[in-house]
């Protein structure tokens, strides 16, 4: 989400709402569909549009990321 974010000009309004989503609201589920949406939404972004953009381009930095937090063990 903050990568597609980022590449539409919204990068550090995504990562301030995930930052306080995860460590200060303490809720975990961020990959939750209904609430992903309601984060892209909160930034000022279409959530439709943001599914389906970037999503070829961004694969091998998802696929780096995912690996990285399947190794500290992101839950």
């Amino acid at each position: 989400m903050y990568e597609q974010a980022k590449m539409m000009g919204k990068g550090n309004e995504m990562k301030a709402v995930l930052f306080r989503t995860i460590h200060k609201d303490k809720i975990t589920g961020v990959l939750d569909r209904s609430l992903r949406e309601a984060l892209i939404k909160e930034v000022g972004l279409d959530p439709k549009g943001l599914r389906g953009n970037g999503q070829a381009e961004n694969q091998p930095r998802y696929s780096r990321g995912r690996k990285w937090g399947e190794r500290i063990k992101v839950q």
